[in-house]
């Protein structure tokens, strides 16, 4: 799918300019990324879970339960959903109809998972490993908002040892 946009696309963040349509290494800040995930909360919204407490939730497993040790992996996980600090972030059941066709928003988010992944040399965010780890956390944070039999009915696995990561406080406690 071939996207044109107008040489105005640009957003401003807390430290300059970022182009929507040619994203650059030199416009992605690290607190700007910390700052919007901070700030976009998981489920479109409907939890207290922010984006940033998953996306940390997500490098706690691929540590202590998966055992990734390599630095350039585990930054990968925790920035597995960096790109949205610029894009937002949709819940998977829309992201997947939207995705029944290419759409803009497809390339819009491939453009920063890309620009942000050369600026620190990441690995593909969609590695089975980041997969792995961003899929236990997703299912700490289900059970934690909605109980066990919620993870089952999303087909997760349950995650004993570290579910309890879901919850902030307990989180800090490891």
């Amino acid at each position: 799918m071939t996207v044109t946009f107008s040489t105005d696309s640009m957003m401003r963040t807390a430290h300059g300019w970022v182009s929507l349509s040619d994203p650059q290494p030199h416009q992605i800040h690290i607190d700007d990324i910390q700052t919007a995930l901070f700030n976009i909360h998981r489920f479109t919204g409907h939890s207290s879970i922010s984006v940033l407490d998953h996306s940390c939730r997500a490098y706690l497993f691929a540590s202590y339960e998966m055992g990734i040790e390599d630095p350039r992996q585990l930054l990968t996980v925790l920035l597995h959903d960096a790109q949205e600090a610029y894009v937002g972030d949709l819940s998977s059941p829309i992201k997947a109809m939207l995705r029944e066709h290419t759409t803009v928003y497809d390339v819009i988010e491939q453009r920063f998972a890309d620009v942000i992944a050369r600026k620190w040399d990441l690995d593909d965010i969609s590695a089975d490993y980041v997969k792995e780890a961003d899929q236990r956390a997703l299912a700490a944070e289900v059970e934690h908002l909605w109980g066990p039999l919620e993870v089952s009915a999303w087909g997760l696995d349950r995650q004993d040892r570290l579910a309890s990561m879901a919850n902030p406080e307990a989180a800090r406690q490891l």
